[in-house]
C-alpha cells in the first residue's frame, strides 16, 4: 500500500489467472484494494467490501466480475 512517498508496495498481491487482471491486494484497515491489470495499469479502488474482492478473486472470470460489479460502482483512481 502507499508508504507516504508516492511508492506503492504491492508485493502482497494475490496473483489471478485472468486475461484481464494480473493481481489484487486488499487493505481491510481502510477498505481499499489495489488492482493490477495485465496491461500494467494499477488502480486503487476505495471503500470496497472485502466480500466483493473475494468474489472477484474466486470468480470464473475476474475481469468480467470487475466490469459488472466494481468498475462503475466505486471510486477508482489510476496510480
Amino acid at each position: 500500500m502507499e508508504t507516504g512517498h508516492g511508492y506503492v508496495d504491492v508485493s502482497g498481491m494475490v496473483q489471478l489467472r485472468s486475461s484481464c487482471i494480473q493481481g489484487v491486494q486488499y487493505n481491510k484497515g481502510n477498505g481499499s484494494a489495489f488492482i493490477r491489470f495485465v496491461n500494467g495499469g494499477l488502480y486503487l479502488v476505495k471503500k470496497v467490501k472485502k466480500i466483493t474482492i473475494t468474489r472477484m478473486i474466486s470468480s470464473y472470470s475476474p475481469g468480467a466480475y470487475y466490469h459488472r460489479n466494481i468498475r462503475d460502482k466505486y471510486s477508482i483512481t489510476k496510480i
